[in-house]
C-alpha cells in the first residue's frame, strides 16, 4: 500500500467525529448489514460510486472497536481487494472470505464492515488551501452459522417480555441478533429501546416511569430491523408482576 495512504488512514480514524454535516460517501455499500452463511466459502460485497470523481476505497472488518486500525484487528475474514480504485458511476465486487476459524456454532457472531472512501489528491496548482476528507461507512457483518433454529424470521416471535418493579425486561431466547426499532407499550413509545440490539441468548432491562410504571397490563407492538434493513412489526402482550 502507498504509504500516503497508510498515512491519512491513521489520521482519518481519528478525524471521522469531526467531520461537518454536508460530508457524505460517494461509495455506497450496497445493502444495510451483511449476512455471511456458515456454509458460505466466499460471499460478494458490492460498493458503487455515485459521484462525479473516481474514489480509492480501503476496506477492513473489525470485532466492534471503531477507533481500532486495520492492522490491529485480527478477524477471521479476508477482503480482496483491499484496495481497490473505483471510476464515477462504477461499481466494484469484493470478495469476502471466511477464513476458517473457530466461531460458535450454536448462534451469530457479530462483526463490523468499513469501507473507507480516501479522496483523490488535488490537481497539481490546487493544493492552496485545500482540505481533504476521509469518509468511512461502516455496517454490521453477521457471521451465521448453518442449521440454527428458529428461522430468522421467527426469531423476534421468541422474545420474552414481562415488567416487575416498574422495570421492562426483554429476554431473546433465541441464536440471533434482534435489534429493535420501536417499542410502544399501551400508546407510550419508548424511546431508549430504538436501535437496541439483544445478542443471541441475551437480556436488556430498562425503567418505566409515569403511567407506565403503574399500569398493571400492557398491550402493544415492537418492530425490529430484518436482514434486508426493513423493518417488520409484532404485537405483544404483558402483565405487571
Amino acid at each position: 500500500m502507498p504509504s500516503w495512504i497508510r498515512t491519512l488512514l491513521s489520521h482519518s480514524l481519528l478525524m471521522l467525529s469531526l467531520l461537518p454535516a454536508a460530508t457524505h460517501a460517494e461509495v455506497i455499500i450496497s445493502g444495510t448489514r451483511i449476512i455471511y452463511p456458515g456454509n458460505k466459502r466466499e460471499l460478494a460485497v458490492q460498493l458503487n460510486n455515485v459521484g462525479e470523481q473516481p474514489a480509492l476505497i480501503q476496506s477492513w472488518i473489525d470485532n466492534g472497536n471503531a477507533d481500532a486500525q486495520p492492522e490491529e484487528e485480527e478477524v477471521p475474514f479476508v477482503i480482496l481487494p483491499p484496495v481497490v480504485r473505483i471510476e464515477p458511476k462504477q461499481g466494484q465486487t469484493l470478495r469476502l472470505m471466511f477464513s476458517g476459524a473457530s466461531l460458535p456454532q450454536d448462534r451469530e457472531s457479530l462483526f463490523w464492515f468499513n469501507a473507507l472512501e480516501i479522496p483523490p489528491q488535488p490537481e497539481e496548482g490546487k493544493s492552496n488551501n485545500y482540505l481533504q476528507f476521509a469518509v468511512r461507512s461502516r455496517i454490521k457483518l453477521f457471521y451465521r452459522p448453518d442449521g440454527l433454529t428458529p428461522s430468522i424470521t421467527e426469531a423476534p416471535e421468541t422474545l420474552r417480555w414481562s415488567v416487575a418493579k416498574q422495570q421492562l425486561t426483554i429476554q431473546n431466547p433465541s441464536p440471533y441478533y434482534i435489534t429493535l426499532a420501536t417499542v410502544e407499550l399501551n400508546g407510550y413509545q419508548l424511546a431508549d429501546l430504538s436501535g437496541q440490539m439483544l445478542e443471541p441468548h441475551g437480556h436488556l432491562v430498562t425503567a418505566l416511569t409515569g403511567k407506565l410504571a403503574t399500569a398493571s397490563h400492557f398491550s402493544g407492538h415492537f418492530t425490529n430491523i430484518n436482514d434486508f434493513g426493513a423493518s417488520s412489526d409484532h404485537s405483544l402482550t404483558i402483565d405487571n408482576h
